[in-house]
């Protein structure tokens, strides 16, 4: 039996578990529907760049998002937060793009920063504070003097 999507006008068929489902809504539409209603405990974990929808999770020592690629991310907020464990959603259809505009955008990381995520290295994602561009000259002395001291480890053979 096909179903009229509300919010997109396009047939369906329930295929999916009930839960899956908002109301009258097709799938991906109830998907979009349930992200723009998201919990405000979890908005914090919500990433979007470019109308890609990611969520943070927990950095755990099971599987990880990216396969546990690094991440920093700057938010339109302030925050500027890295991770390990970013888990990729899908790209925003284009009717819930103004329901769901983009919160961060993605910091680029040195090549040899680029490094994947041991399970203690960070703490389930962490905020790191503000740019280095931010910084005063003071905080980017010891920003640098950390940089060295952590690079001198990376360069350490055990």
């Amino acid at each position: 039996m096909n179903n009229i999507c509300p919010s997109c006008k396009k047939p369906f068929i329930r295929n999916h578990t009930p839960e899956s489902y908002l109301d009258e809504n097709c799938f991906d539409c109830s998907f979009w529907l349930k992200k723009i209603t998201m919990p405000e405990e979890d908005e914090k974990r919500r990433v979007i760049v470019a109308g890609q929808h990611y969520m943070m999770g927990a950095n755990t020592s099971g599987p990880r998002g990216f396969g546990g690629k690094r991440f920093v991310i700057n938010f339109n907020d302030g925050r500027t937060v890295e991770t390990c464990n970013l888990w990729f959603q899908g790209e925003i259809s284009r009717q819930f793009r103004a329901r769901l505009p983009d919160n961060a955008r993605f910091i680029p990381i040195k090549m040899e920063k680029m490094k994947m995520c041991d399970f203690f290295d960070v703490e389930d994602w962490m905020i790191i504070g503000p740019l280095s561009e931010d910084l005063s000259e003071e905080e980017k002395n010891q920003k640098q003097i950390e940089d060295d001291f952590n690079q001198e480890d990376d360069d350490t053979v055990v």
